[in-house]
């Protein structure tokens, strides 16, 4: 069943009486917090592919904030000139390569993902023209909700995975005594939309298998 976010607003103000009216941009805020959580948590959004420009010298490139997840990378020096860009982190980094952060220029063959930003590893020595040499992400996005009217990305049968991590954050401000309630709820309602979520996907693929991993914190 689709689901609208002003669906889920009205659903937390049955949970918590007090939340804000629709009105109020806060409402949209909770939502869109509890959307980047549903997405680290869930990973029911499909991966995209995100191009990205290189300079001659640069190292780090901002890249949309939306994006929780870096599957790969692949560096094209050319149309017909390619090869995989092994996905790293700044603590490998620094483990493996001490002296990573000196200026050494050459062609990447190695990918970091830090927030809002991309590191390569070689700094490229040169710059994009006629759109080569270029970096192909493969990224999951948490997408952001523009208003109460848009649709939830994912048709499930029930919405407590985001309405109760919401009320969860509402309580920490203004209702401190349910808190511990509604975190337990939050994170029963999430498994629930994980488990939704890979039931989904073994229908539609077969050749699935269940992965776990402990959820975060509400």
């Amino acid at each position: 069943m689709a689901f609208l976010v002003s669906d889920v607003t009205a659903r937390v103000r049955q949970i918590c009486p007090g939340f804000y009216p629709d009105a109020d941009p806060y409402a949209l805020a909770f939502v869109n917090e509890v959307q980047v959580d549903i997405a680290l948590e869930c990973a029911l959004f499909s991966f995209e592919t995100v191009d990205i420009s290189v300079v001659n010298g640069t190292r780090d490139y901002s890249v949309d904030p939306t994006i929780y997840q870096l599957s790969s990378a692949i560096y094209y020096q050319t149309s017909t000139s390619r090869w995989p860009l092994q996905v790293s982190s700044l603590n490998e980094m620094e483990n493996r390569y001490p002296a990573w952060q000196a200026d050494q220029v050459g062609s990447p063959f190695k990918i970091f993902f830090n927030g809002n930003t991309v590191g390569l590893y070689q700094t490229p020595d040169t710059t994009t023209v006629s759109g080569y040499p270029l970096v192909r992400l493969t990224v999951r996005k948490a997408h952001q909700f523009a208003a109460l009217s848009d649709t939830l990305p994912v048709q499930t049968p029930r919405i407590d995975a985001w309405a109760y991590p919401v009320a969860a954050r509402w309580c920490a401000d203004h209702e401190v005594d349910r808190l511990p309630e509604m975190m337990a709820l939050a994170r029963g309602a999430l498994q629930d939309l994980k488990s939704f979520g890979l039931r989904r996907a073994m229908r539609l693929n077969p050749s699935v298998k269940p992965q776990f991993r402990i959820p975060r914190n509400i």
